[in-house]
């Protein structure tokens, strides 16, 4: 079966500047939702966090995972120490539910924040690692939209809208202060430049019905 980046090379409401093609750059453009993935995953690991967490046995209905997320966040902010996050949201490979992986700006955390973190907002449990590789694009985050286009058409789309369905139609949610610029400035995330490298996202797999 031919894959998305066969069938669709380049973004077909892309308007022309000189001799130069600009994409729509759209969230629902199955060839740009990629690049800005790209961009996005760039910009998370500019920011420069200390810390990964990963929150587990999330609903699959996007309304019920904002709850338990700012609940999540609620503890954080409750533990005296100044933080600063975005995350992201994607199904469990048994496809049954679905876990975040958020990326913080701030000090560790002690297991009984933890372990309220995941009390109060009913989520299985709540795991952190210290970020070694600070400053590096985070393609992992952003791996089922970034990978999208070297799965065959009908699957890529699917994953795209269903990547989409579980985040409110968005790519990442982040708190204000978050996004940092090359200078380390604070920035926006629309504003923020990242350089052109690749980003590695990890190979595409088949999902579990």
């Amino acid at each position: 079966m031919p894959l998305l980046r066969e069938v669709l090379p380049e973004c077909r409401r892309a308007r022309i500047k000189g001799e130069l093609q600009d994409p729509c750059a759209a969230l629902d453009c199955p060839v740009c939702l990629p690049r800005e993935a790209r961009r996005v995953a760039g910009a998370l690991g500019m920011a420069m966090p200390d810390l990964m967490l990963t929150i587990t046995s999330l609903p699959l209905q996007w309304p019920l995972i904002r709850d338990r997320m700012n609940k999540v966040i609620e503890t954080l902010r409750r533990s005296g120490s100044a933080y600063v996050w975005a995350y992201s949201v994607e199904r469990n490979g048994d496809g049954r539910a679905a876990h975040a992986h958020a990326f913080v700006r701030g000090p560790r955390l002690s297991a009984s924040t933890l372990q309220d973190a995941a009390g109060r907002a009913q989520v299985g449990r709540v795991h952190q690692e210290t970020m070694y590789t600070r400053g590096q694009a985070l393609g992992y985050a952003l791996k089922e939209i970034g990978r999208s286009p070297d799965l065959p058409v009908g699957e890529a789309l699917a994953q795209q809208a269903g990547y989409l369905e579980l985040n409110g139609q968005r790519l990442v949610h982040a708190s204000h202060g978050y996004w940092l610029g090359p200078g380390g400035d604070r920035s926006n995330l629309r504003r923020v430049k990242v350089p052109g490298a690749r980003v590695p996202f990890p190979k595409a797999r088949r999902r579990v019905a």
